[in-house]
């Protein structure tokens, strides 16, 4: 089904808050926090911009840039828009998918990438050993193959360069995939192609 953004509009004591609560309740439905956005927008428009039209308009577009709903937007979608990327979408296809680009490959998600990589190193070369943790350890043998560009891709990840976030995002959803190369046994090669892969997608596209 299409998907569309839902506003809760009202003045204060109207109900706005109890109708926000009943549809967050949905599972199809997800709303954001509650702001003063109206109230604030009302206050000041009629000083700022007159009866214009169009400078209302420009008061409001400026007034949701303020409170960053793009941001917002892209964590609350996250999986889909790393899909998205992954599957080759343009980051600039809408703000949101800007956001979420920015996000991939921003320090937070880089330095947590490239830990993932090293620790999967580090487990192929343990032991193997029963736990009680709900711990999902590498396919051994193709982890083994891929060392060398899993160690290169971390240290890549670390130096802070530019990278593509479709590449970031083609990369997360390798690791996070546990049905796909890194888990499940199969060809000892195929680890390694698609990183390969990746290595060259994480450069910055002119």
């Amino acid at each position: 089904p299409p998907q569309c953004h839902l506003f809760v509009v009202g003045f204060a004591r109207s109900g706005t808050s109890l109708l926000y609560s009943l549809l967050n309740l949905h599972p199809k439905i997800k709303l954001l926090y509650e702001m003063d956005l109206l109230s604030h927008s009302l206050v000041s428009v009629s000083a700022q911009t007159g009866q214009n039209w169009w400078e209302r308009l420009d008061f409001f577009n400026s007034t949701f840039s303020r409170h960053r709903l793009a941001p917002l937007l892209a964590r609350l979608r996250a999986p889909w828009l790393n899909r998205q990327l992954a599957a080759g979408v343009e980051p600039w296809r809408s703000p949101v998918h800007a956001a979420r680009a920015r996000q991939l490959t921003g320090d937070r998600i880089r330095r947590m990438l490239a830990r993932g990589l090293e620790r999967l190193v580090e487990q192929a070369d343990e032991p193997p050993r029963l736990s009680r943790s709900a711990v999902i350890y590498p396919w051994r043998p193709g982890v083994r193959e891929a060392r060398p560009l899993m160690l290169t891709l971390a240290s890549r990840l670390r130096r802070g360069a530019p990278v593509d976030p479709r590449g970031i995002a083609a990369l997360k959803d390798l690791l996070t995939d546990g049905s796909g190369p890194v888990y499940t046994p199969g060809d000892p090669n195929m680890l390694e192609r698609r990183l390969e892969v990746i290595d060259q997608w994480l450069d910055v596209q002119d």
